[in-house]
């Protein structure tokens, strides 16, 4: 799949940033926020689904917002 061949992945909802790291560790990441991607689901379409279906507001409370802007620019360094 295309989606295992990125290595970085940055993933914004209504331009804020719910996921910035390694595309390979985006469904571990998601599972540790109470998301995990069924069994034999696609893992880039689980991340897409949670974005676009999950309310934002309940989003932000299962931690998905960095509240440090900082460090995220400079994981994107």
């Amino acid at each position: 799949a295309v989606f295992c061949q990125f290595d970085h992945l940055i993933l914004l909802k209504k331009g804020r940033v719910m996921y910035n790291g390694d595309a390979l560790q985006a469904s571990a990441y998601f599972s540790s926020h109470g998301y995990p991607a069924p069994v034999h689901y696609s893992a880039a379409d689980w991340v897409l689904n949670v974005a676009q279906c999950i309310p934002e507001e309940t989003l932000e409370k299962a931690g998905f917002y960095p509240t440090n802007t900082q460090r995220l620019y400079q994981e994107i360094d």
